[in-house]
């Protein structure tokens, strides 16, 4: 099988981003305890909500794999992508 320079360069950025995305979570069960004391909940809360996270990563998979399946990633990725932001609610202040 012969890559081009660019399908190479694709494989790589999609396997550093998987990688830096598992090396995320990794980190995150290291410091659960500090998020749960952070937010003033216990850790089961913490750990229950990591593990919603990672479940529903396969339902927006699915559902927003379906949506740029059906007519063109482009377009729609863009649209998706603002409509997720755009209904996630802001990040609460920290008081300094």
């Amino acid at each position: 099988m012969n890559l081009t320079g660019r399908q190479i360069r694709t494989i790589v950025a999609a396997y550093l981003g998987w990688t830096l995305d598992a090396f995320d979570f990794f980190v995150l069960t290291f410091v659960i305890k500090d998020i749960a004391k952070e937010f003033g909940v216990e850790v089961s809360a913490v750990a229950y909500a990591l593990f919603l996270t990672l479940a529903m990563r396969f339902v927006g998979a699915f559902l927003f794999g379906r949506i740029g399946a059906s007519g063109g990633a482009s377009p729609r990725s863009c649209w998706t992508s603002c409509a997720i932001r755009s209904s996630a609610p802001p990040p609460p202040s920290r008081p300094t």
